[in-house]
């Protein structure tokens, strides 16, 4: 006998110990907390750390909490891989939310003028029929530190 296909079978086992094999993974755990089909065949596998096959069954008490207190974490990064950046210019937020803009200044460090427009996109002008001015806006910008990790080990 053979099997043939790219589909894996689950390893299934009998309440007498029979091996069976089954493509339909749909299993629910039993009173006992066995994973089952709906025949009530038993699902098989290898326990944590284990090197026998066993019935797998999931615990269904509560499992308190308990905080992490180490993490072992031995990343494989490419060698020829660009540098991360330490840092990145984004616009300046103020306490509000909102971004913050800044008058656009000339070589001389005097704010750029522009005429003031009005709705349809028309030059608004004063009481003299000149233009009104204003100055050019420009975002405020910011470097800022971006968050570093280090490796050790």
């Amino acid at each position: 006998m053979a099997i043939d296909g790219a589909n894996g079978l689950f390893r299934l086992e009998q309440s007498n110990g029979a091996v069976l094999f089954s493509r339909n993974g749909q299993f629910y755990p039993d009173k006992a907390g066995y994973l089952v089909n709906a025949q009530g065949h038993y699902l098989t596998g290898y326990g944590p750390g284990g090197s026998q096959l066993e019935r797998l069954q999931v615990p269904s008490a509560n499992v308190p909490p308990k905080a992490t207190t180490a993490l072992d974490f031995k990343p494989n990064l490419p060698g020829g891989a660009e540098a991360i950046p330490t840092t990145k210019t984004q616009q300046k937020v103020d306490a509000n939310g909102d971004l913050v803009f800044k008058p656009k200044l000339d070589a001389n460090g005097n704010p750029e003028m522009t005429p003031k427009l009005d709705g349809n996109g028309d030059p608004v002008l004063d009481g003299s029929g000149n233009p009104v001015m204003e100055p050019v806006m420009e975002p405020d910008m910011e470097t800022v530190a971006l968050l570093r990790l280090r490796f050790a080990g």
